[in-house]
């Protein structure tokens, strides 16, 4: 037989798995996309998880020295709530109103323990997603936007600051992708059934964490802008439902209180604002720093590349295919500036400080925004974009996404470049901690254990004092 005829079986073997791949290759990149999300978790965790080793003294874990922060009892325990360990062991707790990934990861963390059982919830909660998000957007918007999304969500720090924790905030990322879905969906105009269903799962959401300030007044708005009374009227009852009703079991069935040390900021700054100047030569120094702090904000809580690809998007967009920002994507972004504006012009008030660059992270659900318009723009540029035009916004989709993507891996990798993203993030210590810590404790995800470091924890801090403070 000829040598080129004993090959023919392998050749049109190879050709009928090219063929497979092509006819599926946006399958195969969102399973490689989830890959890269679940390992990015993992990634993340033990001594490696940002929340944590950002801090200059985050907790130990004995006997395998992994790192924690220094909250770690108070969502640990949400957990010992659930499972109906005694009242003492819980009721300290200030983030038990953050209920929903307590609720969905507690299966997991009852069968494998409340560390591993809740990292890999997170883990799988963040990979869903992903995947449900990249999927609704190809549905939605196109094809291109797909492709986009992958890329820069898969790669997005946001998600891994978090996810690494057995933490009420690994559901963050998920609960604004879910958020912004449900935005979207009602911006279509559906029926009022519709509407009920869609801002019903909105409140659900709203369980995860305090995304109200973002995503609740939008959809009302919307709503009435078209004078769909009766479907604003239902939407409202059903957005606010589920958090009543989520207190009102807190409340009456464990005994927490309606205020503590987290839900205290806001009413603390409105009651600012009724006494504006009891000290108005140090209120006019804050009001001088509100605009760098604006600039800071606006990159910081994003990690530098998201919201900068967003800002080179809009302005080549205002010269070329003039796109407009829908409703959902403006009427964000007007409540995120709200926000800002209610922390920073704020006269000197009680309790935690919101105000400045210390605490970006607070106006982190913006991203669904910065995301969202940039998919758009891609399909629209993959539609009707010059060439060159086209390649451009790939170029800069490719290095955002690689950026962001050297700042997840900054961890296992030790490149700086998380250091400081991570820090600006959030500055709950005076300096970048990560590498310092890193190097103290060594580069280690769950499952390498190493009991010989000696390093302590420090002393147990008391309960949250009562003092406040004025600023």
């Amino acid at each position: 037989m000829p040598p080129a005829a004993a090959n023919l079986p392998d050749r049109c073997g190879s050709f009928q798995m090219l063929k497979i791949f092509r006819a599926n290759r946006f399958t195969v990149f969102l399973l490689l996309g989830c890959a890269f999300v679940a390992a990015g978790v993992w990634l993340s965790s033990g001594t490696m998880a940002p929340y944590a080793t950002t801090l200059e003294r985050p907790w130990i874990l004995k006997p395998c020295n992994y790192l924690f922060n220094i909250d770690n009892h108070h969502f640990e325990a949400t957990f010992l709530m659930l499972d109906g360990a005694p009242r003492q062991r819980w009721d300290f707790s200030v983030v038990s109103r953050r209920i929903l990934y307590p609720l969905l990861a507690y299966p997991l963390m009852k069968a494998f323990g409340f560390v591993i059982g809740g990292v890999v919830s997170s883990a799988l909660l963040q990979v869903v997603a992903y995947a449900g998000f990249v999927i609704y957007v190809r549905r939605r918007i196109g094809q291109a936007a797909a492709w986009a999304a992958m890329a820069l969500l898969a790669s997005y720090p946001g998600t891994f600051y978090w996810a690494g924790l057995p933490y009420s905030y690994a559901a963050i990322v998920p609960a604004c992708l879910g958020a912004m879905i449900v935005l979207m969906e009602i911006q279509r105009q559906p029926d009022t059934k519709r509407v009920a269903m869609l801002a019903l799962a909105l409140g659900i959401i709203l369980l995860a964490y305090d995304l109200l300030p973002y995503v609740g007044l939008p959809p009302l708005a919307m709503l009435l802008l078209r004078k769909r009374f009766t479907a604003t009227a239902v939407a409202a009852v059903l957005l606010v439902a589920p958090t009543i009703v989520s207190n009102l079991l807190l409340f009456t069935m464990a005994g927490l209180p309606l205020r503590n040390n987290n839900t205290q900021v806001y009413p603390d700054i409105a009651e600012a604002y009724l006494d504006p100047f009891a000290q108005p030569g140090l209120w006019g120094e804050l009001l001088a720093n509100v605009p760098g702090n604006l600039v800071v904000n606006f990159f910081a809580s994003n990690f530098l590349f998201l919201p900068g690809l967003f800002l080179a998007l809009y302005v080549v967009n205002r010269f070329t295919l003039r796109l407009p920002l829908t409703f959902a994507e403006r009427a964000v972004l007007a409540m995120t500036l709200l926000l800002f504006a209610f922390v920073n012009l704020a006269p000197p008030y009680q309790g935690w400080q919101f105000r400045g660059v210390s605490v970006a992270r607070i106006y982190q659900p913006v991203f669904v925004v910065f995301l969202v318009f940039t998919l758009r723009m891609v399909q629209a540029l993959a539609q009707s974009g010059g060439i060159a035009l086209r390649r451009w916004a790939v170029g800069i989709i490719g290095v955002t996404a690689a950026m962001n993507a050297v700042i997840v891996l900054g961890p296992i990798t030790g490149v700086p470049l998380a250091d400081h993203a991570y820090f600006a993030f959030y500055r709950h210590s005076a300096k970048p901690m990560l590498s310092e810590n890193l190097a103290k404790f060594g580069r280690r995800p769950l499952g390498f254990c190493d009991p010989s470091i000696t390093i302590e924890n420090p002393p147990p801090r008391r309960r949250p004092s009562k003092i406040r403070r004025r600023w």
